[in-house]
């Protein structure tokens, strides 16, 4: 299970699971914590900052792209390249 793909809505939610069924479910939990923290301080600042405006602050591409004054197609292309490094990351094959 990819944890980055949570972050937009596409993955299971944190909801469906319970810790409390769950042997070592906090430190499992934290383990991916951190490894999410240490994969999105991998990100150059311009993907971090347009994979967070879309995913947690649920922007439109529409709207980063007229607040940062670039096209929606770059914001998509980040957005993208955001995703794909994330998942390399998260998977560790990088």
């Amino acid at each position: 299970m990819r944890a980055w793909a949570r972050l937009d809505g596409r993955g299971p939610s944190a909801a469906s699971t319970e810790p409390e069924s769950e042997p070592g479910f906090g430190l499992l939990s934290k383990c991916r914590t951190d490894e999410l923290a240490a994969a999105l301080a991998q990100l150059p600042a311009v993907q971090l900052r347009r994979l967070l405006m879309h995913a947690i602050a649920r922007l439109p591409v529409r709207e980063i792209a007229r607040c940062e004054g670039r096209s929606e197609r770059a914001v998509k292309y980040s957005l993208a390249r955001a995703r794909r490094r994330m998942g390399e990351l998260m998977d560790g094959s990088v």
